[in-house]
């Protein structure tokens, strides 16, 4: 057991364990139950391609055709992925298993937040943190999505708090181990990296070679070690930097995803927190007593994504968590403030349990609920479920050898990390070209109804989406589904092939 653990005692540590455990399984389930999927990238940049590491077989988006992304995450998701693989085979195995790492990583704010709220406002002020963080609406949504944007905003979170847990640790192993979480934020994410600064020099700040030189030496390592990764997957180190930068400022290709004006996060933000647009800034202003490095990272990063024209909630998501992580802080000081000032006044007996921050944990989770039911989350929870749950379907069918895609988009398939095939999908776009590709796939997923072309017959439906099988085997035909590349690159060259 370690000293922390035995200071905190038995009693305590179970109910941290319980939260903990309340937390995980809040986001392990929600997305193992009901499958839904936010946004295709968090698929298709990362699980479909460590789908292509582990199985062969993956569609390829843009960005691993032109060397836009770094292969880090999808190559730690195959690590996931061949472990599942040890115990049985298919999406019903290998999901579940990304799902609990990725909720795991999540599920550490929990604890980081219990840790600082801890040691600013007590035991009591640690719980009423804890609590916040592992009921807000937005961490339990994003927490176990595998986009890019929130495995590094989890990792920015672990980094800081070894960085400045709530005192200045002088053990040079700490800071290094810091820096190395540092630079694996901005191998994740290098867009980052004024955030990254902002959090570095301020746990730095009046210390440079006590403090800040470990931490630029761990964080220099990892970054140099994800860039160097870059060298035989894509030609030259950092390479994915450079491209992804290029194709982005020089051929305008973020503009054609989600561009929006200056208010657009604002109005975002108005949309999927609701009331919330008013309390959890106010209490992130109140966490930010203690920690205000966290308070002007998230500034740094609202103003840097507000400039760029790509636009879209997930990509905020850094920002959302600092916010939410100050504002479980906030609330935390309050309730025990709050606690102090009536105790002082005789309004709470002596004997009584911590009376606000019971209060305040109540409020919070009616305010998450709120928040979860609101109009901009509510349709989300189980956005392309039935979509999902179809390919789920074909995954477990072992007669399978491809798929055609009928009457629906080729995204919220959930390509070959759902489907699960040998062989190729189709997604034919008229009853000709359904009639010329048949022979290419037995199985067919489609949206509304099933064509009579090819003798497909039903097998099973979900909502709108029905699986159909037709007899025989598999040929090779032309046609197959690729993913197509933005407008912007048309005149560049691909490094791969899709």
């Amino acid at each position: 057991m370690s000293a922390s653990a035995r200071t905190l005692g038995a009693g305590p540590l179970a109910g941290l364990a319980a939260i903990v455990l309340a937390a995980f399984l809040l986001r392990f389930l929600l997305i193992v139950l009901t499958p839904n999927l936010h946004q295709p990238d968090e698929i298709y940049q990362s699980i479909e391609q460590a789908h292509r590491l582990v199985y062969g077989t993956g569609l390829v988006p843009w960005e691993f055709q032109y060397g836009a992304r770094s292969w880090l995450v999808p190559g730690a998701l195959a690590g996931v992925m061949w472990l599942a693989r040890l115990v049985g085979d298919g999406p019903a195995y290998y999901l579940p298993a990304i799902f609990a790492a990725l909720s795991l990583l999540s599920t550490s704010c929990v604890v980081i937040a219990f840790l600082w709220g801890r040691r600013f406002y007590g035991l009591a002020g640690g719980f009423v943190a804890a609590w916040a963080m592992a009921l807000s609406a937005d961490a339990v949504y994003f927490g176990p999505r595998a986009g890019q944007e929130e495995i590094a905003a989890h990792l920015l979170v672990i980094a800081a708090y070894l960085a400045e847990p709530g005192y200045r640790p002088q053990g040079r192993a700490r800071l290094i181990v810091a820096g190395l979480v540092f630079g694996l934020v901005f191998d994740v994410r290098y867009h980052l990296a004024p955030a990254l600064a902002v959090i570095v020099l301020w746990a730095g700040w009046g210390a440079w070679r006590a403090r800040l030189a470990p931490v630029l030496a761990g964080a220099f390592a990892s970054a140099l070690a994800g860039g160097l990764l870059d060298w035989p997957t894509w030609g030259f180190p950092f390479a994915s930097v450079w491209y992804n930068s290029v194709y982005n400022s020089l051929y305008g290709v973020n503009a054609s995803f989600g561009a929006g004006g200056g208010a657009t996060y604002f109005a975002l933000l108005a949309l999927f927190w609701g009331a919330g647009i008013a309390i959890i800034p106010f209490l992130a202003v109140i966490g930010s007593y203690r920690l205000p490095m966290l308070g002007v990272a998230a500034l740094v990063t609202f103003a840097e994504y507000t400039a760029l024209p790509h636009k879209e909630l997930r990509i905020l998501y850094p920002a959302i968590l600092l916010a939410v992580m100050l504002a479980a802080l906030g609330l935390a000081r309050l309730a025990v403030w709050a606690e102090a000032r009536l105790r002082a006044e005789g309004r709470i007996p002596a004997h009584a349990w911590h009376t606000c921050g019971l209060a305040a944990a109540g409020l919070w989770a009616l305010f998450s609920a709120g928040e979860s039911a609101s109009g901009g989350y509510a349709p989300l929870w189980r956005q392309d479920e039935n979509a999902l749950r179809a390919a789920l379907a074909v995954a477990a069918m072992p007669s399978a050898c491809g798929v055609g895609l009928w009457g629906m988009s080729w995204p919220s398939s959930g390509g070959y990390s759902y489907l699960h095939v040998p062989g190729p999908l189709y997604l034919p776009k008229d009853e000709a070209e359904l009639a010329r590709e048949t022979a290419g796939f037995n199985t067919l997923v489609a949206l509304g109804h099933v064509p009579d072309a090819g003798a497909f017959r039903v097998r099973e439906c979900f909502g709108g989406f029905c699986v159909a099988q037709r007899e025989g085997e598999c040929a090779r035909v032309p046609g197959e589904l690729v993913t197509g590349i933005p407008a912007g690159l048309d005149a560049v060259a691909p490094l791969v092939p899709p």
